[in-house]
């Protein structure tokens, strides 16, 4: 009975630590790389270095090689901030630079 109890505390301390990974948007948070954006669909693509962000069991669907993508993302935002009665604002855009490199040899694939 002792084992089970420290069994399911264990799990649940797993279950609760797992929660914050998402914080950040699992739903909103998948534009990764450009061609996201240009496809607006990056989930079962075997086609360029990037699917390490998406399909990561389709890296061993490429030909043998090396694969690399370089890209950037512009944000343009306009954020405003209330802290302690004090109003924060941005209207600075951010660019995002992007690297995906990954290896292909026979049925392994190391990114």
């Amino acid at each position: 009975m002792k084992k089970f109890i420290v069994f399911l505390v264990a799990v649940g301390l797993v279950l609760y630590g797992a929660s914050p990974l998402f914080a950040g948007g699992a739903i909103n948070k998948n534009n990764l790389s450009a061609e996201y954006i240009r496809t607006m669909n990056r989930a079962a693509a075997t086609d360029s270095a990037d699917i390490v962000a998406y399909n990561p069991a389709g890296t061993t669907a490429l030909e043998d090689g090396m694969y690399s993508n370089f890209s950037f993302q512009y944000i343009d935002k306009e954020y405003e901030n209330i802290v302690s009665g004090t109003t924060y604002t941005t209207t600075e855009p951010s660019t995002i630079p992007e690297l995906y490199v990954v290896y292909k040899k026979g049925q392994w694939a190391g990114f």
